[in-house]
């Protein structure tokens, strides 16, 4: 299965592993310094639904599991469907 990310507006896709599960090591492949991955979500219905069907509803960010032991990302709740931001690694201090 192959899973959409995006970084600066350009999308790719990268190849899950047979496990369901995405590897730091295949997510560098396409962006040297990845260090995570995020995705929108309604927030307030399933995830079939979309922002904007209902007025209580809104769009939320959600950060993608990242299993230090296996170095990947776990799938989320909703699954793989979504076109997931790549989360550069930090280039100078964190403040």
């Amino acid at each position: 299965m192959l899973v959409n990310v995006r970084l600066n507006g350009k999308t790719s896709q990268v190849q899950l592993s047979p496990n369901g599960k995405l590897t730091l090591h295949d997510l560098r492949t396409f962006v040297s310094g990845a260090s995570g991955l995020t995705y929108q979500c309604a927030f307030g219905l399933t995830f079939e639904a979309k922002v904007g069907s209902d007025p209580n509803a809104m769009e939320v960010t959600t950060v993608v599991h990242f299993d230090e032991i296996n170095k990947c990302f776990d799938a989320p709740e909703t699954g793989w469907n979504h076109t997931f931001d790549i989360v550069p690694h930090p280039t100078g201090p964190v403040l």
